[in-house]
C-alpha cells in the first residue's frame, strides 16, 4: 500500500523548474568526511548525524561560505559540493551497474551492495512542494533473494520547514563512521512515511532558543512478512540539535510493535510510547531501544578534532535506558587547496552493559520477536548484529573532486560468548578485517570498486566463504 501511494503522486512533480538532491544519502564516507568537516569549522549550522540530511538545511550555509569563505580550501570545499548537489534541470537520471565475487557481507556508510551483481536507474526530481526519486533495482543473489526491489524510491511533499512523505530508504542515526548501533545501512531500506523536518533554524522563543539548530525525524514502517510475527512494524523517533555551535547531541528511540497476532490499537502504541513495555507477558506491547549520543568538536586553524559516543539501551530502568549497548570514537580532519581527509579511530560492542561485567544474548534479541531487531535477518542497528566487539581505523577523503579513497582496518570479535541467535555467524569468532573503496569521476561517470578482506577465519566457519570480497561498479549521471 505504501508504494501505491508513492506511484499515485511521483509523476506530480515533473511540472518542476529547478532540481537539486532533495536528501543527502548516507553512502559515501568522502562525503560525510567533507560535510562533518564544514559542520565543525563553523560553516554549516545545522545537525549532521541524522541521515539522509535534507539538502535545504546545508545550502544556503554553503552558498554563504563561497561568498565569504573563511579560507581557500574551504571555500574550494563549499563550491565543490554545491557543484556536484545543485543542478539546474528539472529532472535527473542516474544508471549504474555492479558487480562481484560475492554478496558482502558487512555494510558500512559506504554505499552498500547487497547482492552479487546488480543494476539501477534512479529518476529524481525536486521543486518548491514536492520532491521524489523512482530507484528501480535488479539484484542477482539479494539478501531477500527478490530480483526486483524499489529500494531507494521515495515520494515527499514539502511545507515549510517540514518534509511529509513515503518510501524506503538507507538511514544512519548518529556520529558514528563504521557503525551505528540503532539504525544502520547494514540492512535494506524499511518501506514506511515519514515526517522530517527539512530547516536548521532555531526556536524562536527564548524559553527554547538555548537548544540552537535543530532536526526532529519520525518514522513508521512495517517489516517483512516472512518472520516469525509478519508485517510488524517499526517506530523511530530522533531528535538532534546543536545548543553549541562545537556540540551536537542526538536522542533516538525505535520500537518493534505490532504484527500479525498482535494488537495495533491506540491503546497499545500509548503503552509503548510511554515505556509501559517491559511486562514480559504476551500484553507487552513491543520492544524498544532508546539512547543518546554527542559529537564534541575541537576546529584549530584549517584541522578539526572531535570526540563522539552513542549510547544506546536495550531495555528500560527508571525511566532511562539500561542495559546499554556502547560506541565512542575520535577523528581529526584536514582540507587543503582541493583535498579533504579525516582519519577515525571507532571502538563498539553490542553485549549489554558495556560500561560493566557484559551479558549476552540480550542486544537485538526478544522473547516475543523471535526474529530480533533485524530485517531480512540484517541487524537494523550494528553492522556487526550483537555481541560483537570492534576496534577500527579509518581513513577517508577526497582529492579535486574526481578521487573518492576510504581505507579502514580493524579487530572484530564476534559474537563473542559463542552461543545465541547471531545474524552473522554460529560460534565465536576473532577477525582481522581490512576494506578499500576508490571511486573515480570523470564526466559524470563515476567507476570504482571496494574490496574487503576477514582475516584468521577457520575454513568450518560461517564466514569461511565470505573472507574476501571484490565489488566493481560503474555509474553515469544523465543531467
Amino acid at each position: 500500500m505504501l508504494f501505491r501511494l508513492f506511484f499515485y503522486g511521483w509523476f506530480i512533480l515533473f511540472s518542476s523548474a529547478c532540481w537539486s538532491q532533495a536528501w543527502i544519502a548516507p553512502n559515501s564516507l568522502p562525503l560525510k568526511s567533507q560535510i562533518t568537516y564544514l559542520q565543525q569549522q563553523g560553516v554549516i549550522h545545522a545537525p549532521i548525524t541524522t541521515w539522509p540530511i535534507a539538502w535545504q538545511s546545508i545550502a544556503t550555509d554553503l552558498e554563504n561560505c563561497i561568498q565569504q569563505p573563511p579560507s581557500i580550501a574551504i571555500g574550494n570545499l563549499c563550491q565543490a559540493l554545491l557543484k556536484t548537489h545543485h543542478h539546474t534541470q528539472s529532472l535527473h537520471i542516474n544508471a549504474g551497474a555492479y558487480v562481484a565475487n560475492d554478496q558482502p557481507l558487512l555494510n558500512s556508510f559506504n554505499r552498500p551492495y547487497r547482492g552479487k551483481s546488480g543494476t539501477q536507474l534512479n529518476v529524481s526530481t525536486d521543486n518548491k512542494h514536492w520532491s521524489g526519486q523512482l530507484s528501480l533495482n535488479q539484484i542477482d543473489a539479494s539478501i531477500d533473494q527478490r530480483s526486483f526491489q524499489l529500494d531507494g524510491s521515495y515520494l515527499s511533499t514539502h511545507s515549510d520547514n517540514w518534509a511529509l512523505g513515503v518510501g524506503a530508504v538507507d538511514r544512519w542515526w548518529g556520529p558514528g563512521w563504521d557503525s551505528s548501533l540503532i539504525w544502520s545501512t547494514n540492512p535494506r531500506p524499511i518501506p514506511g512515511v515519514f515526517l522530517s523536518r527539512t530547516t536548521n533554524k532555531p526556536f524562536e522563543s527564548t524559553l527554547l532558543n538555548w537548544i540552537g539548530p535543530w532536526q526532529l525525524t519520525t518514522f513508521l514502517g512495517q517489516l517483512e512478512t516472512h518472520r516469525d510475527i509478519p508485517n510488524a512494524l517499526f517506530l523511530g523517533l530522533r531528535f538532534n540539535f546543536q545548543p553549541w555551535t562545537p556540540l551536537e547531541i542526538g536522542l533516538s528511540r525505535t520500537a518493534l510493535w505490532g504484527g500479525e497476532g498482535r494488537s495495533e490499537s491506540l491503546n497499545t502504541l500509548g503503552n509503548l510510547l510511554i515505556g509501559y513495555d517491559n511486562t514480559s507477558g504476551p500484553s507487552e506491547p513491543g520492544n524498544q531501544l532508546a539512547g543518546l549520543d554527542a559529537t564534541l568538536s575541537f576546529p584549530i586553524n584549517t584541522y578539526t578534532s572531535a570526540i563522539y559516543f552513542q549510547y544506546i539501551g536495550e531495555d528500560e530502568a527508571g525511566g532511562l535506558p539500561a542495559k546499554s549497548l556502547g560506541l565512542a570514537g575520535l577523528s581529526l580532519s584536514k582540507a587543503n587547496m582541493n583535498s579533504q581527509w579525516t582519519f577515525f579511530l571507532e571502538a563498539s560492542d553490542t553485549a549489554v552493559n558495556v560500561l560493566s561485567k557484559a551479558e549476552f544474548n540480550v542486544a537485538y534479541e526478544h522473547h516475543l520477536y523471535t526474529d530480533g531487531y533485524r530485517y531480512y535477518g540484517r541487524a537494523i542497528g550494528s553492522t556487526y548484529d550483537n555481541d560483537t566487539r570492534t576496534f577500527i581505523l579509518g581513513l577517508t577523503g577526497s582529492v579535486n573532486r574526481t578521487h573518492q579513497l576510504s581505507i579502514t582496518a580493524g579487530s572484530i570479535d564476534f559474537n563473542r560468548d559463542g552461543t545465541g541467535d547471531h545474524g552473522l555467524i554460529h560460534g565465536a569468532q576473532r577477525s582481522r578485517h581490512y576494506t578499500l573503496s576508490y571511486t573515480h569521476t570523470h564526466t559524470a561517470v563515476d567507476f570504482g570498486f571496494t574490496l574487503s578482506k576477514l582475516s584468521s577465519v577457520p575454513d568450518n566457519t560461517q564466514l569461511a566463504d565470505k573472507t574476501d570480497n571484490l565489488t566493481l561498479f560503474v555509474s553515469k549521471d544523465f543531467k
